[in-house]
């Protein structure tokens, strides 16, 4: 590979989303990652028999249609992965951990009431 047409550094979602991208398209691509695992902050590891995430835990939005950039670029490549459905999920945040529906109106109610957290008229977040 040493007359690669793109050198990608990190092999991170990022990079590894750019390679495949790259790759599906015909290019020749070199991904360089200084760790011994690739994934960047996407893989975990084991210690004492237990598994640590070391980045997000969950990916939501990849189940298909999806504006999710990852689902973007799972469909421009072709591949399928078998995705969760859902409708409640759990959050654990600072001021109580309480279960709420999936979506983003739910949320912010949820938010509005928990935290202070406010909807504008346009559907973006400020804090009250």
């Amino acid at each position: 590979m040493a007359d690669a047409d793109v050198i990608i550094i990190g092999s991170g979602i990022g990079g590894l989303s750019c390679a495949a991208i790259l790759a599906r398209y015909g290019f020749d691509v070199l991904v360089c990652e200084s760790h011994s695992i690739a994934g960047g902050a996407a893989h975990g590891f084991e210690r004492n028999g237990f598994r640590f995430d070391s980045g997000p835990s969950l990916f939501s939005g990849l189940s298909a249609p999806s504006p999710n950039p990852l689902r973007q670029v799972l469909d421009a490549i072709e591949v399928t992965l078998p995705c969760a459905q859902y409708d409640t999920w759990g959050c654990f945040l600072p001021e109580g951990h309480f279960d709420t529906a999936v979506g983003a109106e739910q949320f912010c109610e949820v938010l509005q009431n928990c935290v202070g957290i406010k909807p504008c008229a346009n559907g973006e977040i400020y804090s009250a």
